[in-house]
């Protein structure tokens, strides 16, 4: 097990986006992966990126997903948090729900916030972003832009996992954003670890959003963000589909998952939280 608690943060700028009514699953995924990823690498030098990923949703009639879903599912987390005696906040706008479960996320890598941030708020950045923008904007619906920084928890031991879990978080209403990830990295996450063997699982990143006027301009040169900020995201990797459909026959895994329920409900509002399980890209600019 490798960890990566003590190094120097990255920071990533998070693209996430929801397909638009009349655009075909099949030709959304292919433009990301073709037309899409070539326009971004052509603009490497202006978006001043070091590296570039994809994180492509399954079908929504995956098994596995739906499982992954309705264990974080409004109802059942609302279940367990009644149980620890926590506070239930109000229900979610359904049509903002469903707009923001992402179909494709973008990730943008770079070494520090203020590579980032010279990198975006350079006019040659600015006009990059704006070509971006320009060509999303006749295929989705909704997009969420963040930085983050990256804290690598759980490195792979070998290759990239390319299952992955992505859970977008929002705070418990009594909890601000700083204590809401104050617990969970100094608490959950260590929590989260003492689970591998039973969970399976090869990766594990926490992402905590960033803001500040600085990472604004940024934001704002992709496009800006729409809606509610999220505080957090957190990444879960598998080596594939299998080992995660195994979870749901063990034991072992289903004792595990309803111990973190018990924990996340404390801090996580998971009626405001959305969930991605899909196929991550690391993408090179020949392939």
């Amino acid at each position: 097990m490798s960890t990566g608690m003590d190094d120097a943060p990255q920071y990533k700028m998070l693209l996430c986006h929801r397909r638009a009514p009349g655009q075909s699953r099949k030709a959304f995924h292919a433009h990301w992966r073709g037309p899409r990823k070539d326009l971004v690498f052509g603009l490497q030098k202006e978006l001043g990126f070091e590296s570039y990923a994809q994180v492509h949703q399954y079908c929504r009639w995956n098994l596995i997903y739906q499982g992954i879903r309705i264990s974080r599912s409004q109802f059942v987390t609302n279940l367990f948090a009644r149980k620890e005696g926590q506070q239930i906040g109000p229900n979610p706008d359904r049509q903002t729900t469903l707009a923001e479960r992402w179909d494709v996320v973008e990730e943008l890598v770079y070494p520090s916030r203020d590579a980032l941030v010279a990198a975006l708020t350079a006019a040659a950045g600015r006009e990059a972003g704006a070509r971006l923008v320009e060509d999303q904007r006749p295929r989705v619906r909704r997009t969420a832009v963040m930085a983050v920084e990256v804290n690598p928890v759980i490195r792979p031991e070998r290759g990239f996992p390319p299952v992955t879990t992505l859970f977008f978080l929002r705070s418990r209403p009594h909890l601000d954003r700083a204590q809401m990830i104050d617990y969970w990295k100094n608490n959950h996450s260590k929590f989260f670890v003492s689970l591998q063997d039973a969970l399976d699982y090869s990766a594990y990143d926490q992402m905590y959003v960033r803001d500040g006027k600085d990472l604004a301009r940024a934001i704002d040169a992709l496009g800006g963000s729409a809606g509610e900020p999220f505080d957090a995201v957190a990444r879960v990797a598998y080596d594939d589909q299998w080992t995660v459909a195994k979870g749901f026959l063990s034991l072992r895994t289903q004792i595990a998952n309803i111990k973190l329920i018990k924990d996340e409900v404390t801090f996580i509002d998971g009626g405001r939280s959305t969930l991605m399980l899909g196929e991550a890209d690391r993408i090179s600019s020949g392939g």
